[in-house]
């Protein structure tokens, strides 16, 4: 009787401690997950725009307006995470768990600019060797960490013209949807 007793209380415990693993651990499938798990723990803010509202207001004679214009053809959702910042630790910490988790599902670093100011990545995931089927904006700066993902079938042409030096500014000041 002791013996089946303490036989039942170790496999008590043994379905505890792995039902415990298993639910505290979220594998991530999507970048919507990581925005959405941001947004769940009261960290960020998660909002989608129509990619065709972000065209009507974009000025084509200001640089890489064009180019962005050209890209939103491609795409069927639009969606942005935002981190206001607290404290630089944090922050940085933020933004390398975000890289980090997008790495984690097949991401790819395309772009890396370290302007002083602000600190942007632009990541892709790769559907094949001509078009993605994701894009993501990664910026951070004294204000927030901003992420902009773009889902569709987007060519890799259209975003190598956007990803111009002289045209990132146009995908780093995309924040101002937030207002």
């Amino acid at each position: 009787m002791v013996n089946r007793l303490f036989l039942v209380s170790i496999l008590s415990v043994m379905f505890l401690a792995v039902g415990c693993n298993n639910s505290s651990e979220h594998t991530d499938k999507t970048s919507k997950d990581i925005y959405l798990s941001y947004r769940d723990k009261g960290v960020g803010k998660t909002f989608s725009v129509p990619p065709s509202m972000v065209s009507i207001f974009l000025d084509e004679s200001k640089a890489g307006n064009a180019e962005l214009k050209l890209l939103l053809e491609d795409i069927k959702h639009l969606n942005f995470l935002i981190i206001p910042n607290a404290s630089s630790s944090d922050d940085e910490n933020h933004f390398t768990d975000i890289n980090e988790r997008l790495d984690n599902i097949q991401f790819q670093d395309l772009a890396s600019i370290n302007n002083g100011n602000e600190l942007v990545i632009v990541k892709i995931l790769p559907t094949d060797s001509v078009n993605v089927s994701e894009m993501i904006v990664m910026v951070s700066n004294a204000q927030s960490i901003f992420c902009v993902s773009f889902q569709g079938d987007i060519s890799l042409d259209k975003i190598a013209k956007l990803t111009r030096p002289e045209n990132l500014e146009v995908v780093t000041n995309l924040n101002r949807f937030n207002r």
